[in-house]
């Protein structure tokens, strides 16, 4: 008896409504042994927007060093790449009553890649160490029938969207909700005596409408960006080495700018060069000493 392959996934971010099947999931698997297959990648998208969220920032040739120089590997190099690998595992096709040509035929869903990646990294993160990664694979894959471990995918996902929610309500977009948890704690702890009668009747109906419109905006606007960002264009290695030169005299838009002391340095590069000085090449490797700096003495401040 073949295995059930058309039990519906849906990502870490399950409100999201693209969903795979378990052989879509099958097919990614079935594809690699290793994520030494994929891990490298040639295609690599050029960084424009730094300071806004744009899905493209996740595949540029500096993404990509910082991975390799780290023994990572990355969600978008099993995008790209996973989809031109051939499918190999026999055992696995046999388990859900198919064989190889016949999952070689079958598209590869890009649903299922970032599924099957959610699960691996447990959470929502773009990056995982290539062992860890090669590790929790093996662990997926049954000993008896060469079939998918449903517990330990499932198992995965659980703690990738637990994850997910616990970082959209206290650090993400969702960091409002926080506000509202510590308002409805300062609420119970002062009573509601200082309140206006009328508002006081209806604190708690208020807060959780405040909840579920942010809810309601955040799940929107993250839909927007994937709607506007998901389909950036990518180049070769040779092409984003000759970007990333011509950046270096490149000015800067707005939307670019990393810290406000890059944009102040920008601006002062900038006039001086208005009033006839030689443009001046800019420095910023102020920039992290000078925050560490602040935040020390914010901290001994506040300690004090």
């Amino acid at each position: 008896m073949s295995a059930d392959g058309g039990k519906v996934y849906k990502r870490a971010e399950f409100w999201e409504p693209e969903t795979c099947t378990l052989l879509d999931i099958a097919n990614v698997l079935g594809r690699w042994d290793s994520a030494s297959e994929w891990a490298e990648r040639n295609e690599f998208s050029l960084l424009r927007a730094r300071r806004t969220v744009d899905l493209s920032n996740q595949a540029t040739l500096e993404r990509y060093e910082y991975a390799t120089r780290n023994g990572l590997v990355e969600r978008v190099a099993m995008q790209q790449n996973v989809p031109k690998l051939p499918f190999k595992n026999s055992m696995l096709a046999a388990a859900y009553g198919k064989s190889v040509k016949d999952f070689e035929a079958l598209p590869v869903s890009g649903t299922a890649i970032d599924v099957v990646f959610d699960a691996l990294v447990e959470s929502k993160s773009g990056l995982i160490a290539e062992a860890l990664c090669d590790k929790r694979r093996d662990r997926w894959l049954s000993s008896e029938g060469g079939g998918i471990n449903e517990g330990a995918l499932a198992a995965g996902l659980f703690k990738s969207r637990a994850l997910v929610c616990f970082s959209w309500v206290f650090f993400g977009k969702g960091r409002l909700y926080g506000f509202a948890v510590a308002a409805k704690l300062a609420l119970d702890a002062t009573g509601k005596d200082a309140l206006p009668p009328l508002i006081a009747d209806y604190a708690e109906w208020i807060l959780l409408a405040v909840v579920l419109v942010l809810a309601v905006q955040g799940v929107q606007g993250q839909a927007d960006v994937l709607a506007t960002t998901g389909d950036y264009a990518t180049v070769s290695k040779a092409e984003a080495l000759a970007d990333r030169e011509a950046a270096k005299t490149r000015p800067l838009a707005d939307e670019e700018y990393v810290t406000v002391f890059e944009k102040w340095a920008v601006n002062s590069a900038k006039s001086k060069a208005a009033d006839g000085a030689a443009p001046a090449e800019v420095d910023t490797s102020f920039v992290v000493p000078l925050t560490l700096v602040l935040g020390t003495v914010l901290f001994l401040s506040g300690k004090g």
